[in-house]
């Protein structure tokens, strides 16, 4: 049905009564009847005209409809045509470090809810289920989850993380049935992160050696704090002869003399609860070793002890403590490779100026004796300023600077004079490029200026000219120290135009900064 254009809005036939309360006479309600009889006819007819028009609507949207779906079916056909194991190397690049099995919004678990296709390759794909973070559960359904999980594994090796459940007493507790899982499943364990207490450790690495560990490469145990030991147990744990690729062994808050290791394969080793003896003992044995992070508590000299010349140690950080007629691990060391090197040491407000500085003395024979190219070197304590001011010109090559002046109180102003770049004498450390300050020197009235010339130096000398040396990229200074410049908003106002230009520049809170 065509539309009738002739088809308009019909005058109201007596507009006066449209603006009064007067009623029509008998002349006027004919008038209107006849134009609300014409008004419905009219309706009528543009009802049938409407009709037809709206039905054709609808059919041309359908057919839209389904032409859209077919556009999106051609271009999925682009992703099911990918090759299936370039689909399994980006699922591969989207599994985080270490996933679990109770969250679904991350790989591989959400890869599963995406499409059947997805599903199909995801729980196909071995290498997917062979990294994940296990928290003892007591839970069945989180329980079973662990074990297909682990069966959809495969025969892949396994990067595992475990955590003790430590919302009730770890030594109570009956039953560990995810660690038990773990102790199935170690002949195809490659890397291992684990939280123990107690007794645990003794079934993965049993004295008759029943548990293969062939495929273990690294192996990190970590004993929570406040909880007990094994004393049960008199055997040692025996990892050495029984791990033949172990190249990375971290043992944390337990005796390492409770373990046997094979020292000689070890490349990356921290222990702690050491003497300076074991210490020493244990490089001559770790000849491969390349980075060693050792806690020393017995600062006991080592009657007889030999020097250790140890060729291939770049990253070494020590923690030890300065203790009244004790020694420290350097006077027995030679480490021609060394390039990175971490000296913590706890307060030492209980000795004396003469006592620290024979402390000292043996710290710069080392380097000395070493003749190694650091660059990086971080000794948030311990070093008088004039000893660093010995130490800086044996190092030329430091890239990273972190340390705290003695004494805490005093502004280390030598030390920054000679950290500052200037044209009429040489200019210490010339590559620095990170530099951290601790001490509590902040009062001093020329503090901040002293600080603030030295960083002038290094990120926008005059001309900007670096002679020979490199531009500072970091600077981090700790808060309580810049809260006490007289300076302080001048200071901080001219680093933070430096940040807008690239200089990274923090400041951190005491006791927030790791350091170790």
């Amino acid at each position: 049905m065509l539309l009738n254009t002739t088809i308009d809005t019909i005058p109201f036939p007596v507009p006066e009564l449209l603006t009064s309360n007067d009623p029509p006479d008998e002349q006027q309600l004919g008038s209107i009847q006849d134009a609300a009889s014409r008004a419905r006819t009219n309706i009528q007819l543009l009802d049938d005209t409407i009709a037809p028009l709206q039905r054709r609507i609808l059919t041309l949207q359908a057919k839209r409809a389904s032409l859209q779906r077919f556009v999106d079916e051609i271009a999925a056909i682009h992703m099911r045509r990918l090759p299936i194991e370039i689909l399994q190397e980006i699922f591969m690049l989207s599994v985080p470090h270490y996933p679990t099995v109770a969250d679904y919004s991350v790989a591989p678990l959400l890869l599963g809810q995406v499409c059947r296709l997805w599903r199909e390759v995801s729980r196909t794909t071995p290498m997917l289920w062979s990294v994940l973070r296990i928290t003892e559960t007591y839970r069945p359904e989180l329980f079973e989850r662990l074990v297909q999980w682990l069966e959809r594994s495969g025969d892949c090796s396994l990067d595992l993380k475990y955590d003790v459940d430590m919302t009730e007493d770890p030594s109570e507790q009956e039953s560990t049935p995810a660690w038990d899982m773990i102790i199935d499943y170690s002949y195809r364990i490659e890397h291992l992160d684990t939280e123990f207490v107690g007794d645990m450790l003794i079934p993965l690495i049993p004295g008759d050696g029943s548990c293969s560990l062939t495929r273990l490469r690294s192996f990190r145990a970590h004993q929570p704090l406040n909880t007990p030991q094994s004393y049960s147990y008199p055997g040692m744990y025996w990892l050495k002869e029984r791990t033949p690729h172990l190249s990375v062994f971290h043992l944390t808050l337990m005796d390492y003399n409770r373990f046997a290791l094979p020292s000689a394969q070890l490349t990356t080793c921290t222990l702690d609860y050491m003497s300076i003896a074991s210490s020493t003992d244990f490089l001559l044995e770790a000849v491969n070793l390349i980075d060693f992070k050792v806690e020393i508590t017995s600062t006991i000299s080592p009657p007889g002890a030999p020097l250790v010349r140890h060729t291939r140690l770049e990253k070494f950080a020590v923690h030890s403590s300065l203790d009244q007629g004790h020694s420290i691990i350097f006077v027995y060391l030679e480490l021609p490779s060394l390039n990175n090197l971490s000296w913590i040491t706890p307060s030492n407000e209980s000795l004396g100026e003469d006592e620290v500085v024979r402390l000292q003395d043996p710290f710069l024979a080392f380097i000395r004796r070493s003749r190694c190219t650091l660059s990086r070197l971080c000794i948030p304590g311990g070093l008088y300023e004039e000893t660093i001011l010995q130490l800086l010109p044996t190092v030329p090559h430091l890239v990273e600077l972190e340390v705290a002046p003695l004494p805490r109180y005093e502004c280390p102003h030598k030390l920054m004079k000679a950290l500052t770049f200037a044209a009429d004498r040489e200019s210490l450390v010339r590559n620095l490029e990170c530099l951290v300050l601790v001490g509590e020197w902040g009062l001093c009235e020329c503090a901040g200026q002293h600080i603030l010339r030295a960083i002038e130096s290094r990120f926008e000398p005059p001309g900007d000219d670096f002679p020979g040396g490199n531009r500072l990229k970091k600077l981090s200074l700790s808060f309580e120290l810049v809260a006490q410049f007289p300076i302080r908003s001048e200071f901080r106002e001219k680093l933070n135009r430096y940040a807008e230009r690239g200089l990274i520049y923090e400041e951190w809170r005491w006791g927030t900064h790791r350091l170790w």
